[in-house]
């Protein structure tokens, strides 16, 4: 699905719904059952936006916040340390940040700026996989209640009123929010207002923590159902639109054993092997030219034949010389003559190729036999364009021996399109996609809470961080060290620095994905 298919449904649905609210809340029939309804459960409902707000769950966080109070007290104390840490190098990161986003929308140093920044705008179908978007969603919301429960249980701790819960989703983001009385939080000490505010960030870090020992922990408390292999990874899942679909391409279910002639192991090793063939010259099979020419399909031609179709593309000269009427089976390949030193070019059967030849990089990689003349034997390579491979992927299949998967196209393809894990089922019913569904979960949860952590306590307005940095300076500056007034200068400047310094990087960083 293409990010504006999904732009389209998802406005598409909204509008169904905001439809059919508004006919139903001013239908003569069920209008006072639907606002029966909104108001007794605290829904309410505006232009792509929905909440649900209740007091029910208030008992449950007074409960939690006085039944280890000196135990919790600890435990926030933490919190604020952590939070209060996390404010600084969060802004540094932010700073950073920007800065590197900046010099490579503007500057596009000649040394590339390695892109593997901590943080980064995410925008589903861009640079996030769109089948990825229920993985995004539900780790924000439960990463967002987990957060605001921490509030609660601190709040409840402090002896402040809580006047309720709720979740919301606005446009396809879920959330939620708990209300806490701003009277009775005013009238506390800065150290308790630094528990409160602070404890949603600390529970994020919590939930990072668990979710990389989850990680870790994985293969082993999945051990009764699912076992791991020395050699090879299994493919778990294949999009629609993958370029391996087909009866001779992947399947769910087959043991990945290697990549061309690299051996994988793990699925560490899976996509090593993938940009190892990105970045290697492209391999061969050594064949005689007699064989050449028995399983050509057309003439071989030489680089200056007129007939042949070229282009060229990022300074690197490619011709196709199978023509339409040359069979699927059929690749274009180059070669080079010992003898007259010619690049030559022979439309040829690349399953043959590479099943009965040994495979090479140049000519002297090619052995003969006694029988055969040396320069009889040339190195054949497959002849794609600028950034294409050839690439053979070593699989065994069930009921069968080892098969292998031819794959023409762009490397990185094959890490988008395709899912491996390397845990095996043990059982025939235990579902194989299993284990990657829940390391994809755990993975989001880790990056998600782990950007609710560094985001929301940087000092800016409408985050927990404007909140946070006032009741820091109120407990490390007394009115007696610093007036009142100053003090609100002071917050103000910040939260100005720090508001502008999260809307740069959320612009640039706009800029920068639709724009490299």
């Amino acid at each position: 699905m293409s990010p504006s298919t999904f732009v389209a449904i998802l406005l598409g649905v909204w509008s169904t719904f905001h439809l059919a609210h508004n006919f139903l809340l001013n239908s003569s029939t069920f209008g006072h059952h639907v606002s029966s309804f909104l108001i007794n459960y605290n829904v309410s409902i505006s232009l792509f936006h929905i909440r649900w707000f209740t007091a029910g769950w208030n008992r449950f966080f007074i409960k939690i916040g006085r039944m280890c109070a000196s135990k919790l007290k600890l435990w926030f104390d933490a919190g604020v340390f952590l939070a209060v840490l996390t404010m600084f190098v969060g802004t540094i990161l932010l700073c950073h940040t920007l800065y590197v986003t900046i010099l490579q929308i503007f500057f596009k140093p000649e040394k590339p700026v390695p892109d593997q920044q901590v943080l980064s705008v995410i925008v589903p179908g861009i640079n996030m996989p769109i089948h990825d978007i229920w993985y995004l969603l539900s780790s924000i919301f439960l990463s967002g209640i987990l957060h605001e429960f921490g509030h609660a249980i601190a709040a409840a701790r402090e002896g402040i009123q809580i006047n309720g819960f709720g979740i919301f989703a606005f446009l396809i983001y879920p959330g939620a929010f708990v209300d806490l009385n701003s009277d009775d939080m005013s009238r506390k000490s800065p150290l308790c207002q630094l528990r409160v505010y602070c404890a949603g960030v600390w529970h994020n870090f919590v939930i990072c923590v668990a979710a990389c020992g989850l990680i870790v922990l994985l293969p082993g408390l999945l051990f009764p159902f699912y076992t791991s292999k020395p050699d090879g990874v299994l493919v778990t899942h294949q999009m629609p639109e993958s370029p391996l679909q087909g009866s001779m391409g992947l399947r769910a279910g087959d043991h990945v054993l290697m990549i061309d002639s690299c051996k994988i192991s793990n699925k560490t090793d899976w996509f090593q092997c993938i940009n190892k063939t990105k970045k290697s010259t492209q391999w061969g099979s050594c064949v005689s030219k007699k064989k050449i020419d028995s399983v050509s399909s057309h003439t071989v031609f030489t680089v200056n034949n007129p007939n042949i179709q070229s282009s060229t593309s990022h300074r690197h000269y490619w011709m196709d010389c199978c023509d339409i009427h040359a069979p699927q089976t059929h690749l274009c390949y180059k070669y080079t003559t010992i003898q007259s030193n010619n690049t030559m070019y022979a439309c040829l059967p690349g399953r043959v190729m590479i099943s009965t030849l040994e495979d090479c990089v140049s000519t002297k990689d090619c052995r003969t036999n006694k029988d055969e003349d040396q320069d009889d034997i040339v190195c054949a390579k497959a002849h794609t364009e600028p950034g294409v491979k050839f690439i053979r992927i070593t699989t065994l299949r069930q009921g069968l021996d080892k098969h292998n998967v031819l794959y023409i196209g762009d490397p990185a393809d094959i890490v988008r399109s395709v899912t491996v894990s390397d845990l095996f089922p043990r059982y025939t019913l235990i579902p194989p996609k299993l284990p990657s569904i829940i390391l994809r979960f755990l993975q989001y949860m880790f990056s998600m809470s782990g950007a609710l952590a560094l985001l929301n306590i940087v000092p800016c307005y409408a985050l927990d961080g404007q909140w946070a940095f006032r009741a820091f300076l109120n407990y490390f500056a007394s009115d007696e060290k610093l007036s009142q007034v100053k003090k609100e200068m002071i917050c103000q400047l910040v939260l100005l620095a720090g508001t502008s310094l999260l809307a740069a990087n959320i612009f640039f960083g706009f800029v920068h994905l639709f724009t490299r």
